[in-house]
C-alpha cells in the first residue's frame, strides 16, 4: 500500500513537472515572439535616422 502511494506520488509529480515544462516553453515562445518585434520596430526606426532619409527632410526643408 505505501508503494502504491509512492508511485501515485511519483506519477502526479511528473505531471506536475510537465505542466510546469510547458508553461516554461510557452512563455519562451511569447518572448522570442516579442523580441523579434521590437528588433523588427528598432530596424525600422533605424533606417527612419539612415543619412539618406535625414537628407531628404533636410531638402524638403530646404524647399519651404
Amino acid at each position: 500500500m505505501v508503494d502504491e502511494y509512492k508511485i501515485r506520488k511519483n506519477y502526479e509529480d511528473l505531471d506536475s513537472l510537465k505542466e510546469k515544462l510547458v508553461a516554461v516553453t510557452s512563455e519562451i515562445d511569447a518572448i522570442k515572439s516579442s523580441f523579434s518585434k521590437n528588433t523588427e520596430d528598432l530596424s525600422r526606426v533605424q533606417s527612419m535616422l539612415s543619412t539618406d532619409h535625414i537628407e531628404e527632410i533636410g531638402g524638403v526643408i530646404e524647399k519651404y
